[in-house]
């Protein structure tokens, strides 16, 4: 394994062929692990991948080697603190570090535990478990639902395609929810993306996570590897299946997997979300470094960029990217309709016997995202397979479902009208 993602061969070679195929990358003995490109102007080098590409690096210091620093500043990009970068310098260095804090982020170490069970009881509660594991008994019973972590294996092109285009359909999904931009599913990030993790994953530093109900994926998770440390960059999970808890099924079976595969650390990557919190056990920060020999102008250079760095901090921490990332999606997403909101209500056989002569059967995977998610909270509820109902379409926005066990009906419809 590679002790820092973005200084493997493949990634260093599909960033350049996607970014920068007529740039050239510096490497320099002294920044061991680390490639770097050069800025068009200023003598400012900084580490492939940037901050947009989610990759966690680490470097060592190699103070004894020829040092290229003269007049360069160096600029790397996500450095965990809890990688002890630092402890390798030697206190007699002539060059400086400049450490910029930028993301909290969390970690659940398993290495001081006897099993992932024994780390599920007593860091993240056995009450907890016991309820995550009775909502997955539901979906089990609900749906035809299989996982699969894709890890040190061959994937089919095109079930690798089909299972790329699904991971991008749920992200947009999530954040049109969320009325956000979200840069990944981008075809400027995405198409790296889809040309890197198939040749990672085969190699073991990737893997993708997949929940499935049939054969259709609803959940995904996409990590890194370095060593025993896996890294999770990327996760989905379809938010029609939010009353099941699909998101924590999918992180409780997604640790069981890799454990079993002999990690013993996640790093949940950048960013303070509540349900990370729920299974961690450890906090660090990202952050930025800048590397240089003190000089009039590396000194100013540094200076610049570290106030640079902690503005656009500060400003995350006052909400500014939420208010950004909320303006470009109502930007990009004028004409979108309005979300519309639907109710189930019990019906007599008696009211719908003429409505059903008249109406047809549909495919629950044909209706859009709302009316399924009211399809599914129906399943959840009364505990039934899928299998188990009928749906009809009446008119163009109200349906009766029919429990074909007990031949009991509900319809429903937009939350302002009713059948008639």
């Amino acid at each position: 394994m590679n002790k820092t993602l973005s200084s493997c061969r493949l990634f260093k070679e599909k960033w350049k062929l996607h970014y920068a195929k007529a740039t050239k990358l510096y490497n320099y003995n002294s920044i061991d692990g680390i490639s770097f490109t050069k800025g068009k102007l200023l003598p400012v080098y900084s580490s492939i991948g940037g901050s947009l590409l989610m990759t966690s690096n680490n470097y060592t210091i190699k103070a004894n080697s020829q040092w290229p620093l003269k007049n360069k500043l160096f600029i790397v990009y996500n450095i965990p603190n809890y990688n002890n970068t630092l402890k390798n310098l030697e206190p007699k260095a002539k060059y400086k570090i400049k450490r910029i804090r930028e993301y909290k982020a969390y970690m659940a170490d398993f290495s001081e535990y006897e099993n992932i069970n024994d780390y599920f009881t007593k860091q993240v509660g056995r009450k907890k478990i016991g309820n995550i594991k009775r909502r997955q008994k539901k979906l089990e019973s609900c749906f035809n639902i299989s996982y699969k972590l894709f890890y040190k294996t061959t994937i089919n092109k095109k079930e690798y395609l089909d299972l790329m285009n699904a991971f991008k359909a749920l992200l947009i999904e999530k954040f049109k929810l969320r009325k956000e931009f979200y840069s990944i599913t981008d075809n400027y990030f995405w198409n790296f993306y889809t040309d890197t993790i198939l040749p990672m994953v085969s190699n073991g530093e990737a893997s993708l996570y997949v929940v499935y109900n049939d054969k259709k994926p609803i959940s995904f998770y996409l990590c890194y590897h370095i060593e025993s440390l896996s890294i999770g960059v990327i996760p989905v999970f379809d938010v029609n299946y939010y009353k099941f808890g699909l998101g924590s099924i999918t992180i409780m079976n997604l640790f069981e997997s890799l454990t079993a595969k002999g990690f013993n650390k996640f790093d949940f990557y950048k960013g303070e979300y509540g349900y990370k919190k729920d299974w961690c056990n450890k906090t660090y920060n990202y952050e930025y470094h800048l590397i240089y020999k003190p000089s009039i102008l590396t000194s100013g250079l540094s200076c610049f960029i570290a106030a640079k760095f902690k503005l656009k901090q500060f400003l995350r921490q006052k909400g500014v990217n939420n208010f950004y990332y909320s303006a470009v999606f109502k930007l990009k997403n004028r004409k979108l309709p309005e979300i519309k909101h639907y109710k189930i209500t019990p019906v007599l056989p008696s009211e719908v016997s003429n409505l059903i002569l008249e109406a047809y059967i549909i495919s629950v995977e044909s209706l859009n995202s709302e009316l399924k998610k009211e399809v599914y909270n129906h399943l959840y509820i009364n505990n039934l397979h899928l299998d188990l109902i009928s749906v009809f379409q009446v008119k163009k926005e109200q349906f009766i479902i029919k429990n074909n066990s007990n031949n009991s009906y509900f319809k429903i419809s937009p939350s302002s009208l009713e059948i008639k």
